[in-house]
């Protein structure tokens, strides 16, 4: 109990320190990642000027901060930074991916720790906190009886 009682304080905490600097997230949330870099060049362009390398875009779903699993197939795109992407067809990227000599794309791409398995850690591990909290609560209970 005492547990849950430091998470809820926690959170409360960071929800209210300011109004701007933390959202809760709960839900689906896409993220991008760069999985190979392409040469700066005008073929690699988006339409704004900026350069864009081969990037990854999955969506997790995230509870308080932790994500729980992917949701969906991911797709390869055109990474500029970590919001924003130029969407690639397949003939698109096997183009580009001919000309730069890259074999195995797909091969390349690499969820990070946190986001593949890091989430369901801690997830796990809060909920086995929580149900030995609660077993030893029961257990003092029964002894003292």
């Amino acid at each position: 109990m005492l547990l849950l009682l430091g998470f809820v304080t926690l959170f409360n905490l960071v929800s209210t320190y300011e109004a701007n600097a933390a959202q809760v997230t709960f839900g689906p949330h896409d993220k991008l990642v760069k999985i190979c870099d392409l040469p700066d060049t005008d073929d690699y362009k988006s339409n704004d000027g900026k350069y864009f390398d081969f990037g990854y875009k999955y969506t997790c779903f995230e509870v308080v901060f932790l994500p729980i699993f992917q949701q969906g197939e991911g797709q390869i795109v055109g990474y500029i930074d970590e919001e924003n992407f130029v969407v690639l067809s397949k003939a698109d990227i096997a183009d580009i991916a001919k000309t730069n000599n890259i074999k195995n794309l797909a091969g390349l791409v690499r969820i990070p720790f946190w986001d593949a398995w890091g989430g369901k850690l801690v997830g796990v591990l809060i909920i086995l906190l929580l149900i030995g909290s609660l077993l030893r609560d029961r257990y003092t209970k029964k002894v003292e009886e």
